[in-house]
């Protein structure tokens, strides 16, 4: 994924991505965690406040993201 941005003086640069980070709402937190643990065999960080839990995918490189419960952090037809 990536495409063409025209730099500060008018030169066309590659852009390797559009995302840079994602968040995956979840109303079950722990079931959530479970399932993408198990479908890509990796084991996410998770970090749980008294408001918010997030559980991040395990990246070196790239386009990070996180799996996100709490206020405001539900799934719906409109995005998170």
């Amino acid at each position: 994924m990536g495409g063409i941005s025209t730099g500060k003086i008018g030169r066309k640069t590659n852009v390797k991505d559009f995302v840079s980070w994602f968040e995956i709402p979840a109303v079950n937190f722990a079931q959530a965690v479970h399932f993408y643990n198990k479908i890509y065999q990796i084991n996410m960080e998770t970090n749980v406040s008294e408001t918010h839990s997030m559980a991040f995918f395990p990246i070196k490189n790239g386009i990070g993201g996180a799996i996100v419960a709490g206020l405001g952090s539900l799934p719906s037809d409109k995005g998170p």
